[in-house]
């Protein structure tokens, strides 16, 4: 275990550990007493709550998940990234794999004499530690035998999966996979490799504590078995081989896949494996890969078509669990426009029809049904601009944390030298970068600039006035602005070019709450988009039309 765990550098300073073992206060209690429910499990107590505050200082950076300010799909997203540049990559003599890696009964296998040494090494406080192991040990069981309660016994090992400290604790224990020992020794890099920031010479690329990215060679492959072992025998845990998968890049070949696959005793993985919920590649039928939101759809409401509803319902069930299913991948991709209409055909289906595969007469056409209340409308979601709406959040997310793992990965990939809204297409990008463009151009359109420096605003393309409107001009001279601008717009140009270079230009939302971004309004101002569009293609065919008839 020692040798293990040698590597661990503490990371719990002396002012965290007099903040955790402070007495706690009165307020801390009362906050933790309101958000227990009564007919639910108990939510996050006191001590959960103070390790919340340091658990960015205390987890690895490539942890995302129950992290505040952190989100699942940044390490989904990262993982896509990876999966991508390994199959772009076709250098034979520098072949690479992602290894995927699945834990049989995480929770049930924990260590605790693992889980005490562990954060002693970390640097928290003996007293904490006791604390925390207090809770951890106290656990007792009694088994029914024939309807009567046997003796009680008491556990070796394992974490309760409703207790809110568990997961904290796999983040400690993570720690010892992601320090110096692991691989890779290698001390070349692949071309590819020199675009993501969180990956070194000497070192794998590592995910969320699952997923390495390490050289095509035996030698490797031994690395990892070793480490593997190593952290089975001292944790407690257990790596499911039958689950865990291997992914190749291009330049690997047939052969060395198979010798490699079969040192580690797992599967080689095609491009229909998945990640954290996503799909691990993408190619050119998006169509057929995103086929499956669709089956879930109908599957789900087949069930529900041999009960009778009323149409109130209905709605709910739509609103609450239809248009929900495809939610989760929409924040990661754009989902194509031929699946949408697929998902609201269903759902149209649904709502209009009665029993097992009936098709009744629509008396209202979806569009119709997609808007507000107050305009006759159902307000149900027109999937397409939600799915934009989304992916406009997850780039507002990007602008916003420049420093998370995520963001600095796609700046090293996509726009080393700008941000991300001056970023291109870039050279054979990845479907989750097309993706977050498509939301970028939407937050785009309706974003405004607050004026700082002016060194990323654009004249003539961007917008930076109070209301939305206007450019910015380098240089503070009116009689430049009045030969460019009109001349009720100069008194807003001089009252807003006041540069400072001391600070950088931002960005807010002036469509939301307190100029703050949300998925509702960003859906609104897609609407308003859309339609304005519209208008303006019916103007432009009856002025067609108009200009063929004079003529």
């Amino acid at each position: 275990m020692e040798e293990v765990l040698s590597s661990i550098e503490p990371v719990v300073t002396e002012q965290m550990n007099r903040y955790l073992t402070a007495p706690y206060t009165q307020e801390e209690i009362v906050h933790a007493l309101k958000h227990m429910h009564p007919f639910k499990a108990p939510g996050p107590d006191v001590i959960t709550n103070r390790l919340k505050l340091i658990l960015l200082v205390i987890i690895h950076e490539s942890q995302s998940a129950f992290v505040p300010g952190h989100h699942i799909t940044y390490n989904a997203l990262i993982a896509f990234e990876i999966f991508h540049m390994v199959k772009l990559n076709k250098d034979r003599a520098h072949g690479v794999f992602a290894f995927k890696l699945d834990m049989a009964k995480a929770y049930d296998r924990v260590e605790w004499c693992f889980l005490e040494s562990m954060m002693r090494h970390i640097g928290f406080h003996s007293s904490m530690v006791d604390l925390i192991m207090r809770c951890v040990t106290s656990v007792f069981f009694r088994v029914l035998v024939n309807g009567f309660p046997r003796a009680e016994f008491e556990p070796s090992r394992g974490l309760h999966k409703g207790d809110p400290l568990s997961h904290f604790f796999f983040f400690f224990l993570r720690r010892s996979t992601l320090g110096p020992t692991t691989p890779s020794r290698n001390k070349e890099a692949c071309s590819w490799s020199e675009n993501l920031p969180y990956y070194t010479k000497n070192e794998p690329l590592v995910v969320c504590g699952r997923l390495y990215c390490v050289w095509a060679n035996a030698a490797e492959v031994g690395i990892i078995s070793t480490i593997m072992e190593r952290y089975e025998v001292v944790s407690g845990q257990k790596v499911n081989l039958e689950k865990s998968t291997i992914f190749f890049s291009g330049g690997v070949t047939p052969d060395l896949r198979l010798e490699l696959a079969n040192l580690l005793g797992v599967q080689c993985q095609g491009q229909r494996g998945s990640y954290l919920g996503i799909p691990s590649s993408v190619g050119r039928s998006k169509v057929e890969i995103f086929q499956m939101l669709v089956d879930r759809t109908r599957k789900k409401s087949k069930d529900w078509k041999r009960r009778f509803l009323f149409g109130a319902g209905k709605i709910v069930l739509i609103k609450a669990v239809l248009q929900a299913i495809p939610t989760y991948l929409m924040s990661s991709f754009a989902i194509p426009k031929q699946i949408c209409q697929r998902l609201n055909s269903v759902a149209a289906n649904f709502f209009w029809g009665q029993k097992l595969d009936e098709r009744r007469i629509r008396w209202k056409s979806w569009n119709k049904l997609c808007m507000a209340k107050v305009e006759e409308g159902i307000s149900f979601r027109d999937l397409s601009r939600f799915n934009q709406a989304m992916l406009a959040k997850q780039v507002r997310r990007l602008a916003k944390n420049e420093t998370s793992l995520l963001a600095r990965s796609l700046k090293a990939r996509y726009f080393p030298r700008n941000d991300i809204f001056l970023a291109s297409k870039a050279h054979k990008p990845s479907f989750v970068w097309t993706s977050l463009l498509v939301g970028r151009d939407l937050l785009a359109r309706g974003m405004v600039w607050h004026l700082g420096d002016g060194a990323r605003i654009r004249i003539g393309i961007d917008a930076w006035l109070p209301d939305g409107r206007g450019n910015y001009l380098e240089a503070q001279d009116m009689g430049r602005v009045a030969e460019v601008f009109p001349s009720t717009e100069v008194w807003k140009i001089a009252s807003n070019l006041a540069l400072d270079s001391t600070k950088r230009d931002r960005i807010f939302w002036p469509h939301g709450r307190g100029n703050v971004y949300t998925v509702k309004s960003g859906y609104h101002v897609a609407g308003e988009i859309h339609r304005r569009e519209r208008k303006l293609q019916l103007r432009l065919i009856l002025a067609a039309y108009g200009n063929g008839f004079g003529g």
